[in-house]
């Protein structure tokens, strides 16, 4: 079809974009046409990193534009406590010890329900049995799907809101919230906020500002813990000769 030319493209969340269009070729391609075409294209991601920068030079080789990076250095984390937690067991009892307390728990892992392990599921009926009420909701990509909880993703400060009107405390997810969400962050917003995050990282596969990035999905926390596998799956890749 006809080609729509743009003075200026914005790539929100520009790092997950990269990512996506990588997947697939003729969506890159396709990507790579609309921005090569434009006057300007403006990437924007709090996490900006090597996918939005091999993106950028693509463009710039293509149309010969200029590349220019303009940094927040403003410390998004500044104030807050991050505490490590040595075992997966002890993030739980961490917080089973702040709903006791009466706060609200936004609890991030990287679990979900498969159809021989539902693992996911089995963590929320853990918590509302103990509590002897329904204080606990997890959701996966299949689970946040369901009529049920329509709408979280795409409309935390709605959705997710009623169900902390309604005395939820305790919020778990899965990988599926990656880019693009937060919780608290609307204008005006008149909703119950989480008091505090539980991060629980069994697999190793989340990068550190992933995992960091997840921590942030609520406004207004400034207490979190974080339980990591401590081994490193870094490999320096200048260590070893390419085979010929």
């Amino acid at each position: 079809g006809e080609r729509i030319l743009f003075d200026i493209v914005y790539l929100d969340e520009s790092e997950s974009i990269a990512l996506d269009a990588a997947w697939k070729n003729d969506n890159h391609n396709y990507l790579l046409d609309i921005c090569e075409s434009s006057t300007t294209t403006l990437m924007l991601d709090a996490d900006l990193e090597d996918l939005s920068f091999s993106l950028a030079r693509k463009i710039s080789e293509k149309n010969g534009n200029d590349l220019a990076a303009l940094f927040n250095r403003a410390s998004h984390i500044k104030g807050k406590l991050f505490n490590i937690v040595d075992s997966e067991k002890d993030a739980y009892t961490i917080a089973q010890r702040l709903l006791d307390a009466g706060k609200r728990v936004y609890m991030h892992v990287d679990i979900a329900d498969q159809e021989d392990d539902k693992r996911l599921t089995a963590i929320e009926d853990y918590f509302n049995i103990r509590y002897k009420q329904d204080i606990a909701i997890a959701i996966d990509s299949k689970l946040s799907k369901t009529k049920r909880y329509r709408g979280i993703l795409s409309e935390p400060d709605i959705h997710l809101k009623e169900y902390l009107d309604k005395g939820y405390r305790l919020f778990i997810v899965s990988p599926v919230i990656e880019t693009g969400w937060r919780y608290g962050g609307s204008k005006h917003f008149q909703g119950k906020l989480f008091d505090a995050t539980v991060g629980i990282y069994r697999l190793g596969r989340h990068t550190a500002p992933t995992i960091l990035q997840a921590t942030q999905r609520c406004v207004g926390v400034s207490e979190h813990y974080l339980h990591i596998p401590r081994n490193c799956t870094y490999v320096d890749t200048n260590d070893y000769e390419l085979a010929t």
